[in-house]
């Protein structure tokens, strides 16, 4: 066997397949027909590095034991013959086969094409190979076999001792050797990253994660950033980039949400990363080829800010991004990996990682879809698999580990020089009557709701059973059960955010069933999975807008398939029922809603001149409070409509985001937002926020605290207000 060295910056083939520069390759080639004494010796040394770590990474099992101690006794008793090709890189593949004497006419047989002497290359991958007849083909071959064979060195003695020191065959190694080993390989990188990681914007810890990061990558090549929310994950991931940029020229994108868009775009200009960012949004529209757009193509690390949006892969996002990433390297920002369940981690691993087979983890079973597969039967403990991609620490890890104490006892981290502290948060609830809310009618709204049929968003159960079973109707069922649970939970939840929120929501719905009315008059009837998909991914449920944009993603069904009779009459029911509700909400001013009362109660006498961060998950809501809260000075709101959100970020928390008020500018004291606001910006000039609603998503109410809940927070100390209503609502709910 002949083998060659292959090094991967400074061969013949790299130069003419990826260049193309014929004058570098003709000099290259030159360069290899004289290979001195020094360079064969570097080569040489190349090859026992390379097979010392694939033995290392083998999987330490009964198997991979009985491989090393085969190969071992094969060179031992010279029936297997090993030389390394030191002249400069060896691609070529042949096998070729001798016929004993008297075998027949042919003298023996080759194979010559794109094969590795590996299981994938002959088994698995798409190659190339030639079966090659004859004798004078088979002579011919042999000789260029000999003429290698006779400049290789040999190499039987070194790989030999390789496999004799290997932990398969050293009978020498003790516990203790192994305990040390393991300690040295978890300690070693710190000690071997060089100086050049003189951030002076990173914390301490923030150094580590950066240090961590870049063992992990190369290793796996992607990592999970993913501290608690106001611990920097921002600057980790600059740091990233700008180290992949700076020491090993690899180019980055940002893909991140669009509200974190111009953050992004000021992150790449300051710390000058030499990286494209792109938004989220703009992935999924379909407008954007990462493989095909020059400005793209050329990117070699990703980063992914709130990469938990990237958990499913049945979204567009998914589809388009998952071929970009693929033997590229990706940083994932999220402080939330884990949404809902452990296949959220697996589809974001995939994006770095598409090999099923990851036995450099060290897991059992060494496969990625059966790992989880026992994790979600509670066979295997994910962090198993955690350890080895993912950073998590929490503001008590960081004080307890990188934490310094002042004259006072108090725990703070160092950035730049500076002293930072954690504030202290404290929760408060303020209870409201939502019977005082809706003038005494809670009751008999909820009841009424609940008398609702939702016939438009469970059209299944209208279809002909002799039709059910058949394609497209079929399709319905499953659709049926979720837009109805889904819809019910809405009208409740909006209930629960304000009257003009409930108010729009059903005259909404009303207007939305006359519409299905008259397409039964029509002979159609609009439904289907595009308006159930819409249902799940849209995330601006919070506007007004909601439920035309799923009338206009819904297919037309064919009317003779539906009980046309009974579907009119339940939704002339739901109509008659909606507008029962409308009739009673429409007269409830907002000097009678007693939630509303509560809110400006707060603001005007307990938070009197404070910097309040308000949240609300409806934009209904959201211009709701506007309208009754506008008298205020320096009151503001936003949401995913205003197109300047950015200024005013930037007028709410000058000192956070490093802003200077133009003269016509004045500082926004009370800010209305919906959770546009809730992901990775910073407003830590405030430390007050205000959950008007409670959002479905816990993840989300973490999210708008972390807002202000920031290393360099202002305050000592972070307060929390939760509007919750009394415990009627809960029936409604469940």
């Amino acid at each position: 066997v002949v083998i060659g060295n292959t090094t991967t910056k400074e061969t013949l083939e790299q130069l003419v397949e990826g260049y193309k520069i014929l004058e570098e390759a003709e000099e290259v080639l030159e360069r290899q027909k004289f290979v001195n004494r020094t360079k064969k010796g570097l080569i040489f040394k190349d090859t026992v590095n390379n097979i010392k770590e694939v033995i290392e990474y083998m999987d330490q099992t009964g198997e991979d034991e009985a491989i090393i101690k085969t190969l071992s006794e094969l060179i031992s008793n010279g029936k297997v013959k090993v030389r390394v090709y030191t002249k400069g890189r060896l691609h070529a593949k042949a096998y070729i086969f001798d016929y004993p004497e008297n075998y027949g006419y042919e003298k023996g047989i080759a194979i010559v094409g794109s094969s590795n002497l590996t299981l994938s290359g002959l088994t698995h991958n798409t190659e190339l190979n030639v079966v090659v007849h004859g004798n004078e083909n088979h002579e011919q071959l042999t000789k260029w076999f000999n003429e290698i064979w006779n400049e290789a060195k040999d190499f039987d003695e070194e790989l030999l001792d390789i496999l004799k020191r290997s932990w398969a065959l050293n009978e020498d190694i003790t516990p203790y050797d192994i305990y040390i080993k393991t300690i040295y390989n978890l300690v070693k990188d710190r000690e071997e990253i060089p100086t050049y990681f003189d951030y002076s914007y990173l914390t301490n810890f923030q150094k580590e994660a950066m240090k961590e990061a870049i063992k992990i990558i190369d290793r796996f090549n992607g990592v999970f950033i993913s501290d608690v929310v106001g611990l920097g994950k921002t600057y980790i991931g600059a740091s990233l980039l700008d180290y992949f940029w700076k020491r090993r020229r690899e180019k980055g994108i940002i893909i991140c949400p669009a509200s974190l868009k111009e953050m992004w775009e000021t992150v790449v200009e300051e710390f000058d990363l030499n990286a494209r960012v792109l938004s989220t949004g703009k992935l999924s529209q379909g407008n954007i080829d990462l493989l095909r757009e020059r400005k793209f193509r050329d990117r070699n690390i990703v980063l992914i800010d709130e990469s938990h949006e990237f958990r499913n892969t049945n979204t567009n996002r998914y589809k388009r991004l998952s071929p970009f990433t693929q033997g590229r390297k990706l940083i994932l920002l999220t402080a939330t990996p884990r949404c809902n369940t452990v296949w959220d981690i697996y589809n974001q691993m995939k994006l770095f990682h598409p090999d099923e087979n990851i036995t450099e983890a060290a897991i059992d079973p060494p496969n990625m879809r059966e790992f989880f597969r026992k994790v979600e039967q509670g066979e295997v403990k994910l962090k198993e698999l955690l350890r080895n991609v993912l950073i998590r620490r929490t503001r008590k890890h960081i004080l307890k580990w990188y934490g310094e104490e002042d004259e006072e006892g108090k725990k703070y981290v160092e950035v730049g020089g500076k002293r930072y502290y954690f504030p202290e948060r404290v929760l408060k609830t303020k209870e409201y009557s939502i019977e005082k809310t809706y003038n005494g009618l809670y009751e008999d709204i909820r009841k009424k709701i609940k008398e609702l049929t939702l016939a438009r968003y469970n059209l299944y159960e209208y279809v002909y059973p002799e039709l059910r079973t058949e394609s497209p109707y079929a399709e319905l069922k499953q659709a049926g059960k979720s837009l109805k649970g889904l819809m019910r939970i809405l009208l409740f939840k909006r209930f629960e955010s304000s009257v003009e929120a409930f108010r729009k929501t059903v005259s909404n719905l009303i207007e939305l069933n006359w519409i299905l009315l008259n397409s039964i008059e029509e002979g159609f009837i609009p439904a289907g999975e595009e308006a159930q998909k819409y249902m799940y991914e849209a995330k601006s449920k919070e506007e007004e807008d909601f439920f035309i944009k799923l009338e206009e993603l819904s297919e037309r069904y064919d009317a003779s398939a539906f009980d046309v009779d009974r579907l009119k009459r339940d939704v002339k029911r739901d109509i008659e029922i909606l507008k029962s509700i409308y009739k009673e909400v429409e007269r409830i001013k907002p000097e009678k809603d007693e939630k509303l009362k509560a809110l400006k109660n707060l603001i005007e006498n307990e938070l009197i001149g404070e910097k309040v961060l308000i949240f609300t998950e409806y934009s209904d809501t959201l211009n709701y409070l506007y309208e009754n809260l506008k008298h205020i000075e320096g009151v503001e709101k936003v949401d995913s409509k205003r197109k300047d959100w950015i200024n005013v970020i930037q007028r709410f928390a000058p000192k956070s985001n490093h802003y200077v008020l133009k003269n016509s500018e004045e500082e926004i004291k009370i800010l209305i937002s919906t959770d546009i606001l809730s992901q990775g910006l910073n407003l830590q000039d405030a430390y007050i926020v205000i959950n008007y609603d409670l959002h479905w998503n816990p993840v989300r109410l973490i999210q708008r605290i972390g807002r202000v809940d920031r290393i360099g927070s202002v305050n000592e100390k972070i307060y929390c207000f939760n509007f919750l209503p009394e415990i009627e609502l809960d029936r409604g709910l469940g």
